[in-house]
């Protein structure tokens, strides 16, 4: 009898530690904390992948979530794919010694890099953008972007800064 006990303990104790494993394994939020700006009602980031690297769309247009409905842009999952500081698979679609411009497959949001809080490259970053996925800046306004931008000696700094033509927008400081 003592060891039908051990052992119906044994397996319930198993069955616990099955459980609380899933649910560590699959709540995990990814290597950064900081919150992408949803601008004026953008995508909520979250750990949901909406493409695949492995599953992409070839059509050419493509349609996009956001929190305000769902917005049609130029497929840029043409462009080139490879992997961020995290490790991340993000598609790049601007690089340039002054802004890089990319989009994280893991979260569905846009990232901007600024080499230096000027707001010259912010604009054109921001052209680039609208050029780049073919929509306006009222489709723009809807996404999720997260921002990090230089400052002296090389430090880099997050931000959650909406686009500079979104009703929210800021310029920088």
């Amino acid at each position: 009898m003592e060891n039908k006990k051990q052992i119906i303990i044994f397996i319930l104790a198993g069955l616990v530690i099955l459980v609380l494993g899933y649910f560590a394994f699959f709540s995990g939020t990814g290597p950064s904390t900081n919150k992408p700006s949803t601008g004026s009602g953008g995508v909520v980031p979250t750990s949901m992948q909406i493409f695949s690297p492995n599953k992409l769309p070839n059509t050419r247009a493509i349609t996009l979530p956001t929190n305000s409905g769902s917005i049609t842009v130029n497929n840029f999952f043409t462009l080139q794919t490879t992997k961020d500081e995290f490790g991340m698979e993000v598609v790049v679609l601007h690089n340039s010694p002054e802004y890089t411009l990319e989009y994280v497959y893991v979260g569905n949001y846009f990232y901007l890099f600024l080499s230096t809080p000027n707001e010259k490259v912010r604009q054109e970053a921001e052209h680039a953008l609208l050029a780049t996925l073919e929509i306006s800046p009222l489709d723009a306004c809807k996404l999720a972007m997260f921002w990090k931008i230089g400052g002296p000696k090389g430090y880099t700094y997050p931000t959650d800064l909406p686009l500079s033509f979104c009703p929210d927008g800021l310029p920088l400081e």
